[in-house]
Protein backbone atom coordinates (compact mmCIF):
# COMPACT_ATOMS: atom_id res chain seq x y z
CA UNK A 1 0.00 0.00 0.00
CA UNK A 2 1.26 3.34 -0.93
CA UNK A 3 1.19 5.95 2.18
CA UNK A 4 1.43 9.75 2.09
CA UNK A 5 2.31 10.65 6.36
CA UNK A 6 1.58 14.58 6.22
CA UNK A 7 2.93 15.35 9.72
CA UNK A 8 5.19 18.80 10.41
CA UNK A 9 6.58 17.35 13.39
CA UNK A 10 10.16 15.93 11.89
CA UNK A 11 10.99 13.58 14.25
CA UNK A 12 7.41 11.66 14.35
CA UNK A 13 7.35 11.81 10.43
CA UNK A 14 10.07 9.65 10.23
CA UNK A 15 9.23 7.67 13.04
CA UNK A 16 5.87 6.91 11.65
CA UNK A 17 7.45 6.32 8.52
CA UNK A 18 10.12 3.75 9.72
CA UNK A 19 6.78 1.98 11.21
CA UNK A 20 4.54 1.91 8.33
CA UNK A 21 7.49 0.49 6.17
CA UNK A 22 8.09 -2.23 8.99
CA UNK A 23 4.41 -3.29 8.18
CA UNK A 24 5.11 -3.48 4.59
CA UNK A 25 3.69 0.12 3.10
CA UNK A 26 5.46 2.33 0.41
CA UNK A 27 6.04 5.27 2.48
CA UNK A 28 6.77 8.73 1.27
CA UNK A 29 6.67 12.19 3.44
CA UNK A 30 5.59 15.79 3.51
CA UNK A 31 5.95 18.29 5.81
CA UNK A 32 3.51 20.66 4.96
CA UNK A 33 0.02 21.15 3.53
CA UNK A 34 2.11 22.41 0.07
CA UNK A 35 4.75 18.93 -0.03
CA UNK A 36 1.38 17.04 0.67
CA UNK A 37 -0.41 18.71 -2.14
CA UNK A 38 2.72 18.15 -4.42
CA UNK A 39 2.96 15.11 -3.55
CA UNK A 40 -0.92 14.20 -4.58
CA UNK A 41 -0.54 16.16 -7.41
CA UNK A 42 2.71 13.83 -8.41
CA UNK A 43 0.69 10.60 -7.97
CA UNK A 44 -1.39 8.50 -6.11
CA UNK A 45 -1.37 7.14 -2.89
CA UNK A 46 -3.98 4.68 -1.57
CA UNK A 47 -3.74 5.58 2.02
CA UNK A 48 -3.13 9.29 3.69
CA UNK A 49 -2.00 9.75 7.44
CA UNK A 50 -2.77 13.68 8.07
CA UNK A 51 -1.54 15.43 10.89
CA UNK A 52 -5.34 17.66 11.75
CA UNK A 53 -3.45 20.81 12.44
CA UNK A 54 -0.35 21.96 9.97
CA UNK A 55 1.34 25.33 9.93
CA UNK A 56 0.16 26.24 6.61
CA UNK A 57 -3.54 24.84 7.20
CA UNK A 58 -5.53 21.45 8.21
CA UNK A 59 -6.51 18.58 7.19
CA UNK A 60 -9.69 19.61 6.18
CA UNK A 61 -7.96 21.26 3.38
CA UNK A 62 -6.30 18.55 1.92
CA UNK A 63 -9.21 16.19 2.18
CA UNK A 64 -11.07 18.77 -0.61
CA UNK A 65 -7.58 17.67 -2.90
CA UNK A 66 -7.35 14.56 -1.91
CA UNK A 67 -11.18 13.54 -2.33
CA UNK A 68 -10.46 15.23 -6.23
CA UNK A 69 -8.23 12.46 -6.92
CA UNK A 70 -8.80 8.85 -9.10
CA UNK A 71 -8.95 6.63 -7.35
CA UNK A 72 -9.42 8.71 -3.76
CA UNK A 73 -7.13 7.67 -1.12
CA UNK A 74 -8.48 6.61 2.46
CA UNK A 75 -7.48 9.21 5.05
CA UNK A 76 -6.71 8.65 8.57
CA UNK A 77 -6.20 11.65 10.58
CA UNK A 78 -3.64 12.29 13.94
CA UNK A 79 -4.98 15.01 16.55
CA UNK A 80 -3.31 15.90 19.69
CA UNK A 81 -6.57 17.62 20.83
CA UNK A 82 -9.33 15.63 22.43
CA UNK A 83 -11.87 17.78 21.41
CA UNK A 84 -11.52 17.39 17.74
CA UNK A 85 -12.43 19.88 16.20
CA UNK A 86 -15.22 19.45 13.84
CA UNK A 87 -15.81 16.16 15.74
CA UNK A 88 -15.48 12.49 14.36
CA UNK A 89 -19.08 12.25 12.63
CA UNK A 90 -18.78 15.10 10.27
CA UNK A 91 -15.09 14.05 9.63
CA UNK A 92 -16.59 11.04 8.50
CA UNK A 93 -19.01 12.18 6.56
CA UNK A 94 -16.44 14.33 4.86
CA UNK A 95 -14.56 10.87 3.82
CA UNK A 96 -11.95 10.47 6.80
CA UNK A 97 -11.61 6.82 7.50
CA UNK A 98 -10.67 7.22 11.50
CA UNK A 99 -9.04 9.72 13.96
CA UNK A 100 -5.88 8.21 15.49
CA UNK A 101 -5.52 10.67 19.06
CA UNK A 102 -2.04 11.16 19.92
CA UNK A 103 0.09 9.61 21.25
CA UNK A 104 -0.73 6.22 19.92
CA UNK A 105 1.05 3.05 20.02
CA UNK A 106 2.17 1.53 17.09
CA UNK A 107 -0.56 -1.23 17.07
CA UNK A 108 -3.14 1.09 16.72
CA UNK A 109 -2.04 2.95 13.92
CA UNK A 110 -1.30 -0.66 12.57
CA UNK A 111 -4.79 -1.48 13.15
CA UNK A 112 -6.32 1.70 11.58
CA UNK A 113 -4.68 0.45 8.27
CA UNK A 114 -5.64 -2.56 8.52
CA UNK A 115 -9.59 -1.02 8.77
CA UNK A 116 -9.01 1.24 5.92
CA UNK A 117 -7.64 -1.62 3.74
CA UNK A 118 -10.28 -3.95 4.48
CA UNK A 119 -13.07 -1.00 3.45
CA UNK A 120 -11.79 -0.67 0.02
Amino acid sequence: MKCLIVEDDKSLCHLLARVLRRLGHDVEIALSLSAARDALCAKPFDTLLIDFSLPDGTALDLLKIARCADPAPRILVMTGSPDFPMGAAAARAMGVSDILMKPFENNALARALAQTQAAA
